[in-house]
């Protein structure tokens, strides 16, 4: 997951929120038999996050390619499978069975898997963290 502040709370209260069900979703699946890590890449100017790996980066550009390289250069990622997800992007509990299911269908047939995401407005989104509905 990869984050960088550029002064705006909300994109912050995203992560953090996210961030949590990131760490859900792993856990799920290393129940399942499956070795996953999942790593927050900070690229802000000060570290926001106890648990992220921190890369201060120039805030002033957005340079998400370079970021993205960080992220798959980190000595850590010697995997089969790699993912990148935005930082205000989780999966629902109610998915995982099917994540589950493409993981493996992935192993098995070289396959590249992409999700279709939708945006949410400020009071919907406001809503579902209060409620979880």
């Amino acid at each position: 997951m990869l984050y960088w502040n550029n002064g705006d709370e909300e994109r912050y209260e995203n992560t953090s929120f996210c961030w949590n069900k990131a760490k859900d979703l792993i856990h799920f699946i290393n129940t399942k038999g499956i070795e996953a890590r999942c790593y927050l890449f900070d690229f802000s100017a000060e570290k926001n996050f106890d648990d992220a790996i921190h890369i201060p980066l120039n805030d002033k550009y957005y340079q998400r390619s370079k970021k993205i390289n960080y992220a798959l250069n980190y000595p850590e990622n010697n995997s089969d499978i790699f993912s990148i997800i935005d930082s205000d992007c989780y999966f629902h509990k109610s998915y995982y069975n099917n994540l589950i299911e493409d993981i493996h269908l992935s192993f098995n047939n070289n396959f590249v898997l992409t999700y279709q995401l939708f945006d949410i407005d400020r009071q919907r989104r406001h809503q579902y963290i209060v409620t979880g509905k």
